[in-house]
């Protein structure tokens, strides 16, 4: 069997796998990517006092008699998100009821709870309770076939705030791509990998472009505290996320001609490939082994767009 390459790096503190060649590694080469978001109804509110005094008092909606935003889960310690169409701020809570007094702003020069939100739908959120981080990316798991000792199948994983127990989520991805919709400062618009939005330009460095890309800095940003130069700002103009996927029947197919085993997968130079006629050897892609064996299986891209709401101050 071809030697494999050596493992990309492996993945920081954030509780993934290793990128490695046998059962338990994440698959080498494959997109990470993670999704952080503040689920639930939150609670409108009015505020007394501003800023690291202010008192804030929750007032979940009803309708007909009948509470429709989520029920209060508020203790003393918890950390309220207070958030509007201008900004938004942390602190950590005392808890009387439904009034959460501030006990320590995040940041003290930045967006302050007060008693006047304008028209803007103003909520707070449990930011300790229900801020959520979602991680998907591929590990392999060992085939339990008997007659494919040895085999290793890429899954489709999800890892939800940390979990030490990542849910399976599909068998049979190889490859799992990611590339971000960017749409420039001068209107133009592109499809970036993630390193080339983190340098905020589309050329390759050095040096990295300053953010002339970038749309101009939200409201709250303090030039005091954060200078001018505002690194990779171009994620705020991200406002879709294509995601390529090759998925493979998992188990052999052995009465497929060689010309069916032909596929496209787009994000690769070579866009149209053909598995190794020995189907023991490792699969290539753009070149390089991640460690996948050929085999004797179907393999389709799939591709999906989604946009996202950013930009939004």
């Amino acid at each position: 069997m071809p030697s494999a390459p050596p493992d990309d790096p492996p993945a920081g503190a954030d509780g993934l796998p290793d990128a490695g060649h046998v059962a338990g590694k994440r698959v080498p080469y494959a997109d990470v990517l993670t999704i952080r978001y503040q689920r639930g109804t939150g609670w409108p509110f009015a505020a007394v006092g501003s800023g690291a005094t202010a008192q804030v008092v929750l007032n979940p909606t009803i309708v007909g008699g009948v509470q429709v935003d989520d029920p209060v889960n508020f203790v003393t310690g918890d950390r309220a998100l207070v958030t509007s169409c201008g900004g938004g701020q942390i602190f950590t809570t005392q808890v009387a009821g439904n009034v959460l007094t501030a006990n320590g702003l995040l940041n003290a020069t930045a967006f302050q709870p007060n008693g006047t939100v304008g028209s803007f739908d103003s909520r707070v959120f449990n930011f300790d309770r229900d801020f959520i981080t979602v991680t998907y990316y591929l590990q392999y798991k060992a085939d339990t076939n008997p007659d494919q000792p040895g085999r290793l199948i890429p899954v489709l994983m999800r890892k939800v705030n940390g979990s030490a127990t990542p849910d399976e989520i599909v068998q049979g991805v190889e490859r799992l791509d990611f590339t971000y919709g960017v749409q420039f400062r001068n209107g133009t618009f592109k499809y970036l990998t993630a390193s080339q939005v983190d340098s905020n330009s589309d050329t390759p460095a050095p040096p990295p472009a300053l953010p002339v890309n970038c749309a101009p800095p939200p409201p709250q940003w303090d030039t005091s505290i954060y200078g001018n130069v505002e690194p990779k700002c171009l994620w705020r103009s991200v406002k879709s996320v294509q995601v390529n996927m090759l998925l493979d029947s998992v188990d052999n197919v052995y009465d497929l001609q060689q010309a069916d085993q032909t596929y496209r997968y787009t994000v690769d130079s070579a866009n149209y490939q053909t598995p190794p006629l020995d189907p023991t050897a490792l699969m290539l892609y753009n070149g390089v082994q991640n460690g996948m064996i050929a085999g004797a299986m179907m393999r389709r891209e799939f591709i999906s767009m989604v946009a996202v709401r950013n930009s939004n101050y």
